[in-house]
């Protein structure tokens, strides 16, 4: 190579290293250029103030309080609340009381079992040589071990106080009463309170000619032994009228305990009973009884002797008894109801002594046996005692 030739050589070198040394001068003059306005703008302001103020302080701040404030306190407050309040309270209220409620309402009481009674036993003679024909008979609640009788057809009006054994204790007569044909006794509430009462039905009518009945009513006495008659004032003279007009026989007179509701039994050859009630005050003086059902003796489940003769309510009020001449009948009677709902119920039958002519019919005044006895000169007075 010539001298021209390197030296062109050479200026081609120094060339090639200017051009060289100015890339790497302009690289480093483009990052020291570049630098502090994409460090410091883009970087410390647009980038790093933008995303930490901005989005972290709004999502620190607003989503966090937003997620914190409202849905911490819809939570709690709507959902808690609601729960324990509307639940809780409507649960216990309802559900408790209507059970409770239902349940004591719809329980029916159970009807009673037929009574169970001993055979008849003999408790004593009816000594009283007056005491001929007893047609009645009721035992006494304020003299304990009294019975009262009374004779059929044809006696003065006077009743008579004899013991459970039927010793004779005391004859009453009653002021201003007729007797025309007293059938029957009862004993029962009257009007005044507390005060039990004597009734004696005139009801016997044969020829069934009359359409009026008398029944005298007097408080009753306390009973000493004596053989003096004694004489009862303030007797009152009920009268009564069978509804259409007609008359009837009857031989039965009840005394309702429980309302003082006094019921008249009809006696028939044909067995056909009719039932008649009157309620208190009997006001006035002549008041039409209503007829409240019919009974039929002699046929079942009656059987026997067609005619009724007597009876009585227990003083509880629990048993009406019918008896007829050989056989006697109770209806059980459960609290709340009338007389006439259990006379239409299943009757039960009753031990009864064969008698001559029996028409008397009492219940123990405690409710726990009854008494019959025939009509007859001292006759067996028989005792039936509940089993």
């Amino acid at each position: 190579m010539g001298r021209d030739g390197a030296m062109q050589e050479l200026r081609l070198r120094a060339a090639l290293a200017a051009a060289l040394l100015l890339a790497a001068c302009g690289d480093n003059g483009a990052k020291t250029t570049v630098s502090p306005s994409e460090d410091t703008a883009a970087e410390d302001t647009n980038v790093e103030d933008t995303t930490d103020t901005t989005i972290e302080d709004t999502a620190d701040t607003a989503l966090e309080e937003t997620a914190d404030t409202a849905i911490e306190d819809i939570t709690d407050t709507t959902v808690e609340d609601t729960t324990d309040t509307t639940v809780e309270d409507t649960t216990d209220t309802t559900v408790d009381d209507t059970t409770v409620d239902t349940t004591v309402d719809t329980t029916p009481p159970p009807f009673p079992d037929c009574p169970s009674y001993s055979a008849a036993a003999r408790a004593g003679l009816v000594t009283n040589p007056d005491i001929v024909e007893a047609s009645g008979l009721a035992a006494s609640r304020r003299n304990a071990n009294v019975l009262w009788l009374h004779n059929d057809k044809g006696d003065t009006s006077r009743v008579f106080a004899i013991s459970t054994t039927g010793a004779s204790l005391a004859t009453f007569v009653l002021a201003g009463a007729e007797a025309s044909d007293w059938e029957d006794i009862a004993v029962g509430p009257g009007p005044i309170a507390g005060v039990s009462y004597l009734y004696v039905g005139d009801i016997g009518d044969n020829s069934a000619n009359s359409d009026t009945i008398e029944v005298y009513r007097v408080a009753e006495p306390a009973v000493v032994a004596s053989s003096a008659e004694v004489t009862l004032s303030g007797v009152d003279r009920l009268e009564f009228r069978y509804p259409g007009g007609q008359g009837d026989n009857a031989e039965t007179l009840l005394v309702d305990p429980t309302t003082g509701d006094i019921y008249v039994v009809t006696k028939s050859d044909t067995g056909e009973a009719r039932v008649y009630r009157a309620s208190p005050p009997f006001v006035p003086l002549r008041t039409t009884m209503t007829l409240v059902t019919t009974l039929q003796f002699g046929a079942a489940p009656l059987l026997g002797a067609p005619s009724a003769t007597g009876g009585d309510i227990s003083p509880d009020g629990a048993l009406i008894a019918i008896r007829s001449y050989d056989t006697a009948y109770a209806w059980r009677r459960p609290a709340g109801t009338t007389v006439a709902e259990a006379l239409a119920t299943p009757p039960c039958s009753l031990p009864v002594r064969a008698e001559a002519q029996g028409e008397a019919f009492g219940f123990f005044s405690d409710g726990t046996g009854y008494f019959t006895v025939s009509e007859g000169t001292n006759e067996q007075l028989s005792r039936y005692v509940a089993r």
